[in-house]
């Protein structure tokens, strides 16, 4: 799926939690101890990001003109999931390498950025970490907060959220160069994103990639396919 605008996941809500969750969690702390209060179920979900080989849809909608060295457009694919009414995730487990006589190899350009709602989890550079929004220790995803800056092509370290508190580790291939991506989080960053997930009433990915001005290449992905382990409870 593409998507310029960023409604999609107000257009499209999906099942998960609902006012009664929501009323009852008052934190994280409340979903790790409700998570250790039940015998969690597990749910297997495959997450496929369909090859992306246009160009960067430059001038539309709030992607700007074309133009060498600047963040200028993106294309952004959604993939919203469904669980049990008054589910409460307690753990994700991410895997990368769905079929074991495969190897999957992620390759993107110019660079990409992972969403869990509107909450960055994941992105090639560190560089627009700064300049995004934040709430509390989230960092919130924001087009038009990166659209016209310049970009830094020496910035080639990525991030994922927790890692620099020492609560993730994500490995992430560079730009236009085919690699193994992995994805692990703490159960505490995965507590507070379930219940902003409870809060929002919803759980979905968001693939994101940013070009500046190269016909062919910019804004493109190969197909980007991923299982998550999904491990819940329900709120009573």
């Amino acid at each position: 799926m593409r998507f310029l605008p960023l409604a999609l996941l107000a257009c499209e809500p999906i099942s998960l939690g609902g006012k009664d969750s929501a009323d009852a969690l008052e934190s994280a702390d409340d979903v790790a101890a409700l998570c250790a209060s039940q015998t969690p179920e597990t749910t297997n979900l495959i997450i496929t990001f369909d090859e992306e080989n246009s160009d960067c849809p430059w001038g539309e909608d709030d992607n700007v003109d074309a133009e060498d060295g600047v963040y200028t457009a993106r294309i952004e694919s959604t993939e919203a999931l469904t669980l049990p009414a008054d589910a409460v995730i307690c753990d994700v487990g991410y895997n990368f390498q769905i079929d074991p006589e495969t190897a999957q190899e992620m390759r993107y350009d110019d660079h990409m950025v992972l969403n869990f709602n509107d909450v960055v989890i994941a992105a090639s550079t560190r560089q627009f970490l700064d300049v995004l929004p934040t709430e509390g220790t989230f960092t919130l995803w924001d087009w038009s907060a990166i659209a016209g800056l310049p970009i830094d092509w020496e910035e080639t370290d990525s991030w994922c959220y927790g890692e620099d508190d020492g609560l993730a580790s994500c490995t992430i291939p560079s730009t236009d160069t085919p690699g193994d991506m992995e994805l692990d989080f703490d159960p505490s960053v995965v507590a507070e994103l379930s219940y902003r997930a409870v809060q929002q009433g919803q759980v979905a990915f968001t693939f994101v990639t940013i070009g500046d001005n190269d016909p062919g290449s910019d804004c493109t992905h190969n197909e980007f396919k991923f299982e998550v382990a999904l491990t819940y409870v329900t709120s009573p």
